[in-house]
């Protein structure tokens, strides 16, 4: 549990690096016109992306790795690790939403779209690698036959897809694993006093 800890923070923690110097460059350029430090800016805050990015892969490669192994549940420290990352989310479309304005001139029309898609595309990638931890925990519980898939698994993983509504998944899918994790605790109690 530790190691997906670890991965989590680290990847909250590079997310929100890129931001810190992506709002420095929107708040400098309305004081500055040196447009090497401006660029300096945009380049490390595009590096961090990258880098946010390959700890996100990381984060996968370990939560595959967890579905092959008897780990505890991931669901809370998922569920604070989206309430953290609101104010990112806000600090993210707000970015995208000002790179589009700028794009609002006739000659750069052509790529709104494409900023658009861009946007969309990393915020969901990003979206995807705060959940495989979710993800590959209840695939374990499924493969150990520890859980069956009904309406109260479906619904909140199927939630984790969607913007906004993965923090009501992850609290959903953390309430029901808290159910299904007690009621196999007292059945092992049982099978213990029976015996």
């Amino acid at each position: 549990m530790k190691k997906v800890k670890g991965a989590q923070i680290a990847l909250v923690i590079s997310m929100y690096l890129p931001q810190i110097f992506i709002e420095l460059d929107t708040i400098l350029i309305r004081f500055t016109t040196n447009e090497t430090l401006l660029l300096s800016f945009l380049i490390v805050a595009l590096i961090l992306m990258g880098v946010s990015f390959l700890i996100g892969l990381i984060n996968t490669v370990i939560a595959i790795i967890n579905i092959f192994s008897d780990t505890p549940s991931p669901t809370r420290s998922t569920m604070i690790m989206k309430f953290v990352l609101i104010p990112w989310y806000f600090l993210n479309f707000f970015d995208w939403l000002l790179m589009v304005g700028i794009c609002a001139n006739p000659w750069l029309m052509l790529a709104v779209p494409l900023i658009i898609c861009m946007g969309i595309g990393y915020t969901f990638t990003i979206l995807l690698f705060t959940n495989v931890h979710n993800f590959s925990y209840v695939i374990n519980l499924i493969k150990n036959k520890k859980i069956k898939l009904t309406s109260n698994i479906v619904i909140p993983v199927v939630l984790h897809f969607v913007f906004v509504l993965d923090i009501l998944g992850s609290i959903l899918l953390h309430k029901e694993i808290q159910k299904i994790e007690e009621k196999n605790t007292k059945n092992d109690v049982i099978d213990i006093d029976l015996q």
